[in-house]
């Protein structure tokens, strides 16, 4: 079950910090709000976060999730790193969160935004920083998993790994590319 949130306020911000990358904490803290204010956060054990030019494989993203554990551990406060190996382990063409990790997001972001520096980061370092705070554990796919296949300093992918079996790859800016990998994502 997909939703859309559309907000009432401009998606433009901008660039800098250590990454020169889009310093858009403030958007996403309005758009986490209101999802939280619809509770579209409680329908299902996982939400995930994409950036539009991710290609997602969803039915790839369920082995990798029951190798989590049995429901009991699925369903404690906890997030997925989207690149264990990277210096920010969540980044944001996917960020995989459970129903108990957003209902504490939704509790205290009053308390991240207050105490978790965020000026010259993206989202994706603030919900880090953000979770780090809570106590709010990430998890690390398995070795074997192909959760997210990033590159970066360039516009798109190559659409030559797009059949290799990744639940996510980034970036395809260009729409015919991303949907040609999304194409080949199928065999």
């Amino acid at each position: 079950l997909m939703q859309e949130v559309v907000l009432q306020q401009s998606l433009e911000t901008v660039y800098g910090g250590p990454w020169k990358t889009s310093l858009n904490t403030d958007l996403f803290i309005a758009i986490w709000r209101d999802i939280f204010r619809r509770r579209l956060h409680l329908r299902q054990e996982w939400s995930v976060k994409l950036d539009a030019d991710t290609v997602f494989i969803p039915d790839r993203l369920i082995p990798i999730l029951s190798h989590i554990g049995p429901p009991a551990k699925r369903n404690a406060e906890l997030y997925m790193n989207s690149c264990s190996w990277c210096v920010v382990k969540l980044i944001g063409p996917i960020e995989i969160f459970s129903r108990a990790a957003l209902k504490q997001l939704d509790e205290s972001m009053n308390r991240c935004e207050k105490e978790v520096d965020y000026h010259d980061v993206s989202e994706d370092v603030f919900l880090e920083r953000c979770f780090a705070l809570l106590k709010v554990p990430p998890v690390n796919a398995d070795k074997q998993d192909k959760l997210l296949l990033p590159t970066w300093r360039v516009r798109n992918h190559e659409v030559k790994h797009c059949s290799k079996g990744w639940a996510a790859i980034h970036p395809f800016k260009h729409p015919k590319l991303l949907l040609r990998c999304f194409e080949l994502s199928f065999g």
